[in-house]
């Protein structure tokens, strides 16, 4: 979805706005993660079929760490906004695409509803930030 973003937000007020909006989310997350660092707990996997190898898979590449907000959340957030300023129609496809994120790091163990309402919220004061100090 990051990449596809700078694509289709092509209008400068919203480009700018979006690529600020997400450079605020990334540090004011990073800012929690080093005085509040987090941790999931994540179920043992036991048996080796192939779904099981996945999930493996999924969690070594996705450490347990650094889980509130989740990032996950707040840059497709982000992007949704904006995608949705720039064209109703990516706007849709965008939030549907960012609520499947959402939904996908719920089922996946990657992070709690609280980490996915932490990232909401990071993306809001993102984005607030980044339309004050960028005006049209």
């Amino acid at each position: 979805m990051l990449p596809v973003a700078f694509f289709l937000v092509r209008t400068e007020p919203n480009f700018t706005r979006m690529a600020s909006s997400l450079i605020i989310s990334i540090l004011i997350s990073s800012l929690i993660f080093l005085v509040f660092p987090t941790l999931i707990e994540r179920p043992v996997i036991l048996n080796l079929d192939t779904t099981d190898a996945l999930w493996q898979c999924l969690h070594w590449m996705d450490a347990p760490t650094n889980c509130f907000p989740s990032l996950h959340v707040s840059i497709a957030a982000v992007i949704a906004v904006y995608a949705h300023r720039e064209s109703k129609i990516f706007g849709i496809v965008s939030f549907i695409l960012a609520a499947l994120i959402i939904l996908s790091t719920l089922t996946t163990k990657q992070h709690y509803f609280v980490d996915v309402l932490g990232g909401l919220l990071v993306s809001w004061i993102a984005i607030r930030i980044a339309e004050k100090y960028n005006p049209s």
